[in-house]
């Protein structure tokens, strides 16, 4: 928890220093961006909006018999009407009520303009629409909302006659259908009774009666029971005479007869149920096509009525009236959008361009991406600008850069806890590549260590561009390549007097071809640590530690490395290699400095401005 807590800390104000460093460039997008957005508004022609209002009705008619004029329509009702209004064919009449000839580029361009800026919505809980129609003219705004609503009636109303028309059209035929079926059922029907009223005798034609009468049921059922007696008889007779017995054979000639008259009317009485089912069958057939032709022809009246009588389903309750104001946002709005668009553009530029520049700006950079203590951050020294490198000394003995001076002091105070209490004696100064500030760093830090009374001697390891005798004046050689190679050549001789105080300083000497390996030597070792004996402090200023490997051969020998980075100078990803290569070789890395840092910008520099140390 407290490490995550320590993460995001680190985050936050690795941010808040990027949008400081990036302030200008925010300023700059803010204010573009804010310009863009107040001139677009200001060139832009306003925006008015004119609205008419419809009361929607769904599409029925009233009932003639039961008055009943129907229920509330479906919600999606109202939506197809919505749909409907911005429709092509709306939206055509409404271009062709305003004028413009149909079939031209202008009439095309008009139906577009119109759906694109026409809007419709519906009052809640209401059979009510709202249309609405954008221009940057309002006389032109109110003429084509009332235009469209015009349209909009002009085209349900056509619609509603082709409907009715249709189905008129299609009643009369079924009318024209029902009519003749009714006349050839009818037809059937009498040509069928005239039939049977020919050809019936008395006993069949009881099917044009009364269904409910029973007269020849009720024949049939005593010749039925006449029979039965009969045969009960007869069996009595047999008892006592024989089959020829005159009585007998009497008694069942009476019998048969009686049998056979039964089986007749009984087959009579089928053929008449037979004639008087299809005699209702036809009877029903005429009656249905009649009742169909009656009930067809007053769907066809109450249809002619209501073309005739009938309601719209759109009534026009508010036309639309030019509008006075403006619809679109106002001044105070656009510029409040303006600013908020700004500062999310001007902030996103600021990251936008933390990605493409990659280098180390600031101490949070340090703290996020190298991973390694920063003791010390220096700006840069505006005094010593376009001047000869030997006037840096006098420049930090005056009192024209007490800033960069404080800067140092607090830089030798960190050292004192991270170097000094470990007994360290010999520091190396080395960066990534040319042009950090090294050697004016490690010349200024044995200047601010000397003035403390310490014995300090400035050494420059650089043989390929040696600067510190720049700094003094002084020849080049003889130097520390000289007191490698000649073992008869005393320190003393090579080691000069600054003519300051405490301070001293070896040049490189000249560059031999095999530095590398003279730095590798036994005597390399030695001769620092007969230095150790003689001086308090020993600043090695060394080659870049990117470019050449004389940098990583110290760093073994020394007892701490102070690793130069220029603000905004190499990539990050550079920085880290080298910091890799050091580490990978040992050494014994103190701490880094951030140099280069403009005027304002870093902790430790801003810390001095904010309380009013020093003012210039």
């Amino acid at each position: 928890m407290p490490q995550q807590l320590s993460d995001t800390k680190s985050d936050l104000k690795y941010y808040i220093d990027l949008l400081l460093q990036r302030r200008l460039l925010i300023f700059v997008v803010f204010f573009v961006t804010l310009l863009m957005v107040m001139i677009d508004y200001l060139v832009t022609p306003p925006t008015y909006t004119a609205r008419a209002k419809l009361l929607i009705e769904p599409e029925h008619y009233t009932n003639l018999n039961t008055g009943n004029s129907g229920q509330e329509p479906p919600m999606f009702y109202f939506q197809t009407q919505v749909e409907l209004i911005k429709s092509e064919p709306v939206v055509s009449l409404a271009a062709a009520s305003l004028g413009v000839q149909k079939g031209t580029r202008d009439f095309q361009d008009m139906v577009s303009k119109l759906k694109r800026n026409t809007s419709v919505e519906r009052i809640p809980d209401s059979r009510i629409l709202t249309i609405s129609v954008k221009s940057h003219n309002p006389l032109f705004a109110a003429h084509a909302a009332n235009a469209i609503i015009d349209s909009y009636i002009k085209f349900l109303n056509e619609q509603k006659r082709k409907r009715i028309s249709n189905i008129t059209l299609w009643l009369q035929g079924e009318l024209t259908s029902l009519k003749n079926k009714v006349e050839t059922s009818e037809m059937a029907l009498i040509k069928y009774v005239e039939q049977q009223e020919t050809t019936s005798n008395n006993d069949s034609v009881m099917f044009l009666g009364d269904p409910s009468d029973n007269a020849g049921t009720k024949a049939l059922s005593e010749l039925e029971t006449k029979y039965i007696t009969l045969q009960i008889e007869l069996t009595n007779m047999m008892q006592k005479y024989k089959d020829k017995y005159p009585l007998v054979v009497q008694l069942k000639n009476d019998i048969t007869a009686i049998n056979i008259r039964i089986n007749m009317m009984k087959q009579a009485m089928i053929e008449a149920n037979k004639k008087r089912i299809k005699y209702i069958m036809l009877s029903r057939d005429a009656d249905l096509s009649k009742d169909l032709y009656s009930m067809l022809t007053k769907e066809l009246k109450e249809v002619n009525v209501f073309g005739e009588i009938g309601y719209p389903t759109a009534t026009i309750i508010e036309h639309a009236s030019e509008p006075g104001r403006r619809s679109d946002r106002g001044l105070v709005f656009w510029l409040l959008f303006g600013i908020f668009i700004s500062m999310i553009t001007g902030v996103a530029s600021a990251f936008i361009a933390d990605q493409i520049d990659n280098s180390i700006k600031s101490e949070s950079d340090i703290e996020r991406f190298i991973k390694h203590p920063i003791i010390g951050a220096l700006p840069y020294l505006d005094e010593l600008k376009g001047k000869e490198p030997h006037r840096l000394l006098g420049i930090l003995n005056s009192t024209s850069s007490q800033v960069y001076v404080e800067m140092l002091r607090l830089l030798r105070t960190n050292l004192k806890y991270s170097f000094i209490a470990k007994a360290g004696k010999v520091l190396l100064v080395t960066s990534t590549g040319e042009n950090e500030g090294k050697t004016t760093l490690s010349a200024s830090l044995a200047y601010i260590l000397s003035i403390t009374g310490a014995k300090v001697l400035l050494m420059d390891a650089d043989v390929k561009k040696p600067n510190v005798h720049k700094l003094f004046k002084s020849e080049q050689t003889p130097g520390y390549t000289e007191l490698l190679i000649d073992d008869k050549l005393d320190s003393a001789a090579i080691i000069k007097d600054s003519g300051y105080d405490n301070l001293y300083y070896m040049t490189a000497g000249r560059q031999p071809p095999d530095f590398a390996e003279l730095l590798d030597s036994p005597k390399s070792k030695s001769l620092l640590e007969s230095f150790k004996d003689k001086f308090d402090y020993i600043i090695v200023d060394s080659p870049p530690i990117g470019i050449i490997s004389d940098a990583a051969i110290l760093s073994s020998l020394v007892d701490g490395v102070l690793f130069v980075v220029k603000a905004n100078g190499y990539p990050r990803e550079h920085v880290l290699r080298s910091i890799k290569s050091l580490s990978s070789v040992n050494a014994k890395i103190t701490g880094i400095v951030l140099t280069h840092l403009d005027r304002g910008k870093g902790y430790y520099y801003r810390s001095y401005y904010s309380k009013g140390y020093y003012r210039e």
